[in-house]
């Protein structure tokens, strides 16, 4: 089992299906967003949102261009009080065991009755 997993999740293929399915679940029943909206001296605005549920949030629309920088959350949640419930949503460490289960998500693991369940 360990190196079935092992051999799944080295595969680059896997580690972005379970990236997409991951970022693409909802987790929660209030559909956070997040924008902010950055004004330089030159007077021009740069536009940063964000509608993923998933954390961290990872993938925004940065002047309507898709990024997954993970810069992005790191340094709004830096702005914000550390008792911001929008500052931990945004800026939370990807969920291991989720992100593992996802990747072994399929009838090769099915097919063997084995579930995903790694060890920290």
């Amino acid at each position: 089992m360990q190196r079935l997993f092992a051999k799944r999740f080295l595969d680059a293929r896997y580690r972005l299906k379970g990236l997409a399915a991951y970022y693409d679940s909802r987790h929660t029943d209030d559909y956070p967003s997040y924008q902010l909206s950055v004004k330089l001296t030159d007077g021009k605005v740069i536009v940063a949102k964000s509608n993923v549920q998933a954390v961290p949030a990872i993938v925004w629309s940065v002047d309507g261009v898709e990024t997954w920088n993970a810069d992005i959350p790191e340094k709004i949640a830096a702005l914000l009080p550390p008792w911001s419930t929008m500052g931990q949503r945004v800026d939370t460490p990807l969920a291991p065991r989720r992100f593992a289960r996802l990747i072994a998500d399929d009838d090769a693991f099915h097919d063997l009755g084995l579930s995903c369940d790694p060890k920290h």
